[in-house]
């Protein structure tokens, strides 16, 4: 609960001081390219938003839910197994 609680505030504290944050971190040439001039100051909001929703989910528990859909994406072969080749025996 306190890990969400505190990437709450810290999505507020982003969206708040973002234009410090980048002064402080530089422009990020990806963001620049692909997201147009300002790039960085719209992927730090994004960022925010996305920390944000993570925060609710951890503090009341429903993180399990939120990140559900993406387990499989990150893990396809349902996990917990190891790789076996042709010569292990």
């Amino acid at each position: 609960m306190f890990k969400g609680i505190l990437a709450i505030v810290g999505a507020f504290l982003l969206i708040k001081y973002r234009v410090k944050v980048v002064d402080t971190t530089g422009k990020f040439g990806w963001c620049e390219k692909y997201l147009g001039p300002g790039g960085t100051y719209h992927f730090m909001i994004v960022f925010a938003i996305i920390l944000f929703i993570w925060g609710v989910a951890k503090a009341t528990g429903t993180d399990d839910v939120l990140l559900g859909p993406l387990a499989n994406f990150f893990d396809p072969g349902g996990g917990g197994g190891e790789v076996k080749n042709e010569w292990d025996f």
